[in-house]
Formats: structure tokens, sequence, C-alpha cells
């Protein structure tokens, strides 16, 4: 069975809201250093929104790609 890092999901969802994935060492930056990231980062669309917003929108998206990818047979870990 193959297993996926789920935090490798998070990277990939995000690009579908940012301009470029977050980074490999998302969770060794602080709180501002994301939420700066988040906003440098924001796809045109998402531009104004709240940072929390489109962190919603990644978690969100992330998740219904874990959820799925379990469905289909792989194992998500976290990490």
């Amino acid at each position: 069975m193959k297993k996926i890092n789920y935090f490798e999901i998070l990277q990939q969802t995000s690009g579908h809201f940012l301009t470029e994935h977050i980074p490999d060492n998302w969770n060794e930056m602080s709180t501002v250093e994301q939420d700066t990231f988040l906003e440098e980062a924001a796809w045109e669309p998402f531009e104004y929104w709240d940072v929390a917003d489109v962190w919603s929108l990644i978690d969100a998206a992330a998740y219904s790609t874990k959820q799925f990818l379990e469905k289909m047979g792989a194992e998500v870990v976290n990490g």
C-alpha cells in the first residue's frame, strides 16, 4: 500500500490558491511568517482575502483529497 504524507497533500493543494506551493519548511515557520507567505503568495482572486480564509480553503481541499485517496486505498500518514 502506498503511504502518502498529509503535508505533501497540503503542499499540492496550496497551489490551487497560491502562486507558489507552501514551502518545505512550513511547519518550522512562525505564524507571522506563514501569514506573510500566504498574503504575498495568494492567487489574484484571493489576494484581498484574509489569510485565515485562504488557509481554510487550502486545508479543506487537502482534507477532501486525503479522504479521496484513502477511499482509493492509499494510506495517508501525518508528518
